[in-house]
């Protein structure tokens, strides 16, 4: 287990989130309806589907794997949307990066986080799903070298995503598993805005499959997770990954892991603001690369 108490430079990987104001460099293509041009190339794409404007950003590579990057919470005060998280993390990934905005926040200007959810008529995990496959056979990359990547909320939304497609890899990061358990007022943001106010309860009695991972479980127990848990989180150690943990059956006995499924455990009393370790990273993308 990794403990980084002794300093915060274990963390120094440069910005974790960018946004609109920082892409300026960036080339911008407007696709329209479509979701992938015939050839990628580094730049900002866009185009629209379900009544959203989607955002991603392609970084091209030589390695023969896609990694898929999620965002969680965006504070509205000090980003514009599109974000993506873990910006300057590319060079750290052996592989091609695929940056996926959440576009919920580009259509609600009070939100700063939507869990990849969407709205009450619109699934937006469900274009996200297609939109990875189409890149990875753009790229001429299979499903089993995919490998997303991310945090909280997008780790949420990355373990949706592995029950739609099981070939790829999930590493997720302090996620909530259930959101309508999470002990934060951005919940009834969400409900209140693209629920029409919803409680906690009717949401997860009506959409029990879109709030929580949970119902999902046998669909992804056999894929591959590797699930990275700050044990000084104590609402995520406590609350999300104690249900993860019970429902799939890793617990101490097995060492946290079970088929293809696998704990790591850190400690950092910052609790869920704090970016995973270096060392962890590193220990992650050797595991990656032992996959080819």
């Amino acid at each position: 287990m990794w403990n980084t108490q002794q300093g915060e430079k274990k963390n120094a990987r440069g910005s974790m989130k960018t946004d609109k104001k920082l892409l300026s460099n960036l080339n911008q293509v407007d696709l329209g309806s479509s979701k992938v041009p015939d050839k990628l190339k580094e730049a900002w794409y866009s185009f629209n589907a379900d009544g959203f404007k989607y955002d991603y950003v392609y970084m091209p590579s030589k390695g023969k794997r896609l990694f898929v990057l999620l965002s969680g919470f965006a504070d509205r005060k000090k980003l514009e949307p599109p974000v993506f998280q873990r910006w300057t993390w590319s060079s750290i990934f052996p592989g091609h990066c695929l940056y996926i905005a959440d576009p919920i926040l580009s259509s609600y200007d009070n939100l700063g986080i939507g869990w990849y959810i969407g709205n009450k008529a619109e699934k937006v995990i469900l274009t996200v799903a297609e939109l990875i496959k189409e890149s990875a056979q753009k790229l001429g990359i299979p499903l089993e070298n995919v490998v997303l990547y991310a945090s909280s909320g997008g780790g949420f939304a990355s373990l949706q995503l592995s029950a739609l497609i099981p070939e790829l890899t999930a590493i997720v990061i302090n996620p909530q598993i259930d959101v309508t358990k999470y002990d934060n007022r951005n919940v009834e943001k969400l409900l209140n805005t693209c629920f029409d106010g919803m409680t906690r309860e009717e949401a997860i009695s009506v959409y029990e499959s879109r709030f929580s991972v949970l119902p999902l479980i046998d669909k992804i127990k056999g894929n591959q997770i590797f699930y990275v848990q700050n044990k000084l989180d104590s609402h995520h150690y406590e609350v999300h990954f104690g249900a993860f943990a019970e429902k799939i059956g890793l617990n101490e006995a097995n060492g946290y892991k079970k088929d293809a499924i696998e704990v790591f455990f850190f400690e950092d009393p910052k609790g869920h603001a704090v970016a995973e370790p270096a060392e962890l990273v590193n220990e992650l993308m050797g595991r990656i690369r032992q996959k080819i």
